[in-house]
């Protein structure tokens, strides 16, 4: 009996150390299980971490984890921001983005983004300019501008814009006033220009009848006849 007791003995001091290094992680083991809905959670996850957890994840992350990189994102991170690229991301735009981001278009845009071209674009943006251009666009003047622009008429108008053509327009403009006078005589030389009429001229048109009228048309007959005339 007594050595079947001291077999008990044994081993109860041989379990001591364990029951001991027990005693000593039960806050560690209390911990843990408070955590368990979480430790449930990240379980529930293990495909995730998983691809997070390759070597070209790690590496990705180590890059967005630099201060320029945060402060970008803290920047885009704002509502506004989000909201941009919300709409920004519809398959319209991603398409319209990929069309404009060829390298023709880039340079395109570098082009018409210079001082230059950005005032002209601004002198024709006015609604005046806009207007004219409306008008300017018709399908008519388009059409009538295509007939102008051949080589032909730009040839025959470049000769009409010639110092002395131009010159020659300015005395016919300057005589359209006599032109119009005559114009309102046309009543009387109608008169004047029939048969009877023209033969009339011709006989008072004689060197000895000319002669005669400027001899009558003096100042002193004048007065004789005007004299007699009463």
């Amino acid at each position: 009996t007594v050595s079947g007791i001291n077999a008990n003995v044994t081993t109860v001091a041989g379990i001591s150390s364990n029951v001991t290094t027990v005693a000593g992680i039960s806050s560690d083991v209390t911990a843990v299980a408070g955590d368990a809905t979480d430790i449930g959670a990240v379980a529930a996850k293990a495909t995730e971490i998983g691809r997070l957890g390759t070597a070209d994840a790690v590496a990705d992350m180590a890059i967005l984890g630099t201060t320029d990189v945060v402060t970008d994102m803290n920047v885009l991170a704002t509502a506004d921001v989000v909201s941009d690229m919300n709409t920004l991301a519809t398959a319209d735009i991603v398409a319209d983005m990929n069309v404009l981001g060829t390298a023709d278009v880039v340079a395109d845009m570098n082009t018409l983004g210079t001082a230059d071209v950005v005032a002209d674009m601004n002198t024709l943006g006015t609604a005046d300019v806009v207007a004219d251009l409306n008008t300017l666009g018709t399908a008519d003047v388009v059409t009538d501008m295509n007939t102008l622009g051949t080589s032909a008429n730009v040839t025959n108008m470049a000769t009409l814009g010639a110092s002395g053509v131009v010159a020659n327009v300015a005395t016919v403009a300057g005589i359209n006033a006599d032109v119009t006078a005559v114009a309102a005589k046309a009543t009387e030389i109608g008169r004047l220009g029939t048969a009877d009429a023209v033969a009339d001229m011709n006989t008072l048109g004689t060197a000895d009848v000319v002669a005669d009228l400027n001899t009558l048309g003096t100042a002193d007959v004048v007065t004789d006849m005007n004299t007699l005339g009463t």
